[in-house]
C-alpha cells in the first residue's frame, strides 16, 4: 500500500484501525512477504489444511502410500515374529523352573 503512495494514516483509514502499532505490524508483514518474494522463497499459507484442498499429484500420493503401508507390514510381522519367539521362550524357560524346583507342599507351590 506503501509503494502505491498511500500514508500509514490513509492505510488505518482504509482498513479501520485506530492505533497505529497495528498499522506498524501490518506493513512489516507486507514488507517481510515482499522480501521473501524478491529473494525467491515461496509463501506457504499458514495454518492447517483445507478440508477441500485436493492432493496435487494423486499417482505419487498413492505410490508413497503404498510403500509405507508395505514398510508397515514388514515391521509389524518382524515384531510378530520377534513376539512369538520371546513368549516360546519365556514358556520353556517357565516349564524348566518348575519342573527343577518340586515343591514339597501345595502351599510352596504358591
Amino acid at each position: 500500500m506503501l509503494a502505491e503512495g498511500k500514508t500509514q494514516r490513509d492505510v488505518a483509514e482504509y482498513y479501520g484501525f485506530r492505533d497505529k502499532q497495528v498499522v506498524k505490524k501490518l506493513l512489516e508483514c507486507e514488507r517481510r512477504k515482499e522480501r521473501k518474494l524478491e529473494a525467491g522463497i515461496l509463501l506457504r499459507p499458514k495454518g492447517r489444511p483445507r478440508k477441500d484442498a485436493a492432493p496435487k499429484d494423486i499417482v505419487a500420493e498413492r505410490a508413497y502410500e503404498i510403500q509405507r503401508l508395505r514398510m508397515e507390514n514388514q515391521l509389524l510381522g518382524d515384531f510378530l515374529r520377534f513376539t512369538a519367539i520371546a513368549e516360546d521362550f519365556f514358556s520353556i524357560l517357565k516349564t524348566e523352573c518348575i519342573y527343577r524346583h518340586k515343591p514339597a507342599t501345595s502351599s510352596e507351590a504358591r
